[in-house]
């Protein structure tokens, strides 16, 4: 896995940490950062924003994951999220 890929996953799992904890709007950069001992720039090198990080979540673990499973409708999918 490339060092970008370790990076950003470490930061997703810092994040989904936090949020378990506390309110998306109260964790800071710095609360990000912190959790899994990286500095702001390594952040910002990767992310705009804890917004672009949410972005990059979703599309990783939820578009992704949608992709690859094989649904004969479009009810299968929308039964599979309401589940």
């Amino acid at each position: 896995m490339a060092d970008s890929n370790i990076t950003k996953r470490a930061l997703a799992s810092s994040l989904k940490t936090l949020m378990s904890q506390y309110p998306f709007a109260k964790i800071s950069i710095g609360d990000i950062c912190e959790r899994c001992e990286m500095n702001r720039k390594s952040f910002y090198y990767h992310f705009r924003d804890k917004y672009d990080l949410v972005n990059w979540i979703f599309d990783r673990e939820f578009v992704v994951g949608i992709r690859s499973k094989k649904y004969n409708s479009q009810w299968e999918i929308f039964n599979e999220l309401c589940v």
